[in-house]
C-alpha cells in the first residue's frame, strides 16, 4: 500500500510540474523545472482495443478448444472452471471498457510498445487519466491513448467504435 501511496505522490507531483502543448496532432514536450512529463491514456481505449484485437481472437480461440476438449473428455470440473473464468473474464472486459477499471493486464501484452511510446513522445511516466487525483488548472498533459492502442492493431471499425467511446465519459462502479 505505501508503494500506491508514493506512485500517487509522484503522480501528483509530475502532474503540478509537468505541461505539455500539442502541435499539429503530434505531442510536443514541455516540461517543467524537474523535467518530468507525464503521458496519460483512456483506459476504456486500451480495453476496447484488445478485446477487438487479434491478441483477445487467439487467447480466446485457445480457451475454447480447451472448453471443447474438456467436455469431450467429460471434464465437468474443467468446464464449469473455464465457463467461470469466461463469465468473469468478459465481466472484466465490460469494466475495462465502460469503467475506469485499470487495463494494466492488457498492457502487460504491449509493455515493449509502452516503452517506445514513451520514448517516441518523451514523456517519463505513463498513466491512466481516470487515475490523476488532481491536476493544476491549466496544466497539459500528452494524451498518449491513440500511441498505446495502436500496439493492439485495431481495425477501422473498432477506432470508430474507440473515438465514439471516448466522447463519453465512463460508467461509475
Amino acid at each position: 500500500m505505501k508503494r500506491r501511496n508514493v506512485v500517487i505522490c509522484v503522480v501528483c507531483v509530475v502532474v503540478l510540474s509537468g505541461c505539455v502543448l500539442f502541435a499539429a496532432g503530434k505531442p510536443i514536450k514541455k516540461t517543467a523545472g524537474d523535467g518530468l512529463v507525464v503521458g496519460v491514456f483512456d483506459s476504456r481505449a486500451v480495453a476496447v482495443a484488445y478485446a477487438r484485437g487479434p491478441m483477445n481472437e487467439k487467447m480466446l480461440q485457445e480457451k475454447m478448444a480447451e472448453h471443447k476438449k474438456a467436455k469431450e473428455a467429460g471434464d465437468t470440473e474443467k468446464v464449469k472452471e473455464l465457463q467461470a473464468w469466461g463469465e468473469a473474464r468478459q465481466e472484466m472486459i465490460h469494466r475495462q471498457g465502460f469503467g475506469t477499471e485499470s487495463v494494466k493486464d492488457l498492457l502487460e501484452y504491449v509493455k515493449g510498445d509502452i516503452q517506445k511510446v514513451a520514448k517516441e513522445v518523451g514523456v517519463d511516466i505513463i498513466v491512466s487519466k481516470w487515475d490523476l487525483v488532481y491536476e493544476k488548472k491549466g496544466a497539459e498533459l500528452v494524451d498518449v491513448t491513440d500511441l498505446i492502442i495502436r500496439s493492439f492493431k485495431p481495425d477501422k471499425k473498432t477506432l470508430k467504435t474507440i473515438k465514439e467511446l471516448r466522447k463519453h465519459n465512463p460508467f461509475s462502479d
